[in-house]
Order: structure tokens, then C-alpha cells, then sequence
């Protein structure tokens, strides 16, 4: 790794749904260094896209 690395300051989140914030833990104003997160997202709204196409096709 390459470049200054940040302290972990523990687990935080946010949830929105409707544009209105219905649950919140920890200090989500301080980043994280949140490596594969990016890969995981991507994978799941993969895995929900074919998902979708398969029942459209079965339709």
C-alpha cells in the first residue's frame, strides 16, 4: 500500500430510504479506508440485474 493510511475509527452507517434517514450508527462523518467495497457493491447489483433478467425472460 502506498500513501499515508488513516486510524479505523470503528463501524458507522447510514440508512436512507425515501430520501428520509431511518437508522444511523457510529461517526459516519469520518472516512474509512474501505477497500472491495466497490467489488461488493458491484457484484450484488450484478447479482440483482440477472436475477431481473431471468425472470423477464421467463415471463
Amino acid at each position: 500500500m502506498l500513501g499515508p493510511l488513516l486510524p479505523a475509527s470503528g463501524t458507522s452507517g447510514v440508512i436512507f430510504l425515501g430520501g428520509e434517514c431511518i437508522a444511523a450508527w457510529g461517526d459516519a462523518d469520518t472516512p474509512e479506508m474501505a477497500f472491495s467495497v466497490t467489488k461488493s457493491v458491484v457484484s450484488i447489483v450484478a447479482g440483482i440485474g440477472s436475477a431481473l433478467a431471468v425472470d423477464r425472460s421467463r415471463s
